[in-house]
């Protein structure tokens, strides 16, 4: 008889181009998520889009920090016979500073402009004084609210970045009675408005290690807010403006994406 040829390593030959050849064998794993299907293709490339994003409106745009501030009024005695009462006998005013530091947000449209948002809270202790002596306290008028700006500021080769902003400042005012002042003798309501104060501010962005900055800070606003007092409940008050005028300072710190 005549011998069959040797069909064995041909077999094996077909077996190992069929493997080689097969979709997804012997490609890169982006390669075998792309050829399984047009869904998998795009949930493999979604991590390229965010990527494009982040870069585009995240990457040396945006900016997280806190911030803490000291509160000096600008406007705080009226003790002088030339110079009229905040309302009724309240000729002073003491500052109430802050408690805690305040998240702030930056954002950049181009290296030059962007804005800023953050929150502010002080308050100012309402007192009638005579000869730099405290007689009494109605209680502590307090404001809070975001402050919005528009800021400036000129990059350099240098770790110092300077900076100028603009903006306002939505303070809504609450007024805290002191617990003697309205239950002695006649009941007292202190009511007081809100308003919207201009802001301007200068400071400096000192780069300390990559991504993280110091920030010092320095605000100027001006805030009037309207009050009325009224005794036992009677239907005409008196009327009167608390000027919180004030400088605050400080500084924070911050991540540059």
């Amino acid at each position: 008889m005549t011998a069959l040829p040797n069909r064995k390593p041909a077999g094996i030959a077909l077996i190992a181009l069929a493997f080689f050849m097969a979709p997804g064998w012997g490609a890169t794993e982006k390669s075998r998520y792309t050829t399984a299907s047009g869904n998998n293709a795009e949930q493999y490339e979604s991590p390229s889009r965010a990527t494009s994003i982040f870069e585009k409106y995240i990457s040396e745009r945006l900016e997280l920090g806190v911030r803490y501030v000291q509160v000096w009024l600008t406007d705080k005695d009226r003790k002088s016979a030339s110079k009229k009462n905040y309302l009724g006998s309240i000729n002073h005013l003491d500052e109430q500073q802050p408690h805690a530091p305040y998240p702030v947000v930056y954002y950049y449209f181009n290296p030059y402009l962007g804005f800023t948002l953050t929150f502010d809270r002080f308050g100012a202790i309402t007192l009638k004084t005579e000869s730099n002596v405290s007689t009494f306290t109605d209680g502590t008028l307090y404001v809070r609210g975001p402050v919005l700006c528009l800021r400036g500021r000129w990059p350099n080769e240098t770790m110092f970045t300077p900076y100028a902003e603009v903006g306002a400042a939505y303070y809504r005012g609450r007024f805290k009675r002191d617990h003697e002042w309205a239950h002695t003798g006649a009941t007292r309501i202190m009511e007081v408005d809100n308003d919207v104060a201009p802001v301007v501010a200068v400071g400096t962005d000192i780069e300390v290690r990559p991504n993280w900055h110091i920030e010092l800070y320095g605000r100027y606003s001006e805030v009037s807010i309207d009050g009325r007092f009224y005794r036992n409940y009677r239907p005409v008050p008196r009327r009167g403006t608390f000027t919180l005028d004030h400088i605050a300072y400080g500084g924070g710190v911050k991540y540059a994406f």
